[in-house]
């Protein structure tokens, strides 16, 4: 990677950085979405029963899948 020549201004010069996506859309885009799925009645009858926070676990299972 080449040398980014100066901007046209005195002192002024264009600097590259690293942005850490992920963590700035944690931050900025986490506004809940509305999902419906279905799942069979004995396998929610189970969670409910054993109280399971059923959109936790949808969060953290997605994140897993996806590496985050």
């Amino acid at each position: 990677m080449g040398l980014i020549p100066p901007v046209s201004k005195k002192n002024e010069y264009v600097v590259m950085i690293q942005a850490d996506m992920v963590s700035y859309r944690k931050k900025y885009h986490s506004q809940p979405v509305k999902k419906t799925l279905t799942i069979t009645k004995w396998l929610n009858d189970l969670g409910v029963q054993k109280k399971v926070n059923f959109s936790k676990l949808l969060q953290e299972s997605l994140k897993k899948e996806l590496n985050l």
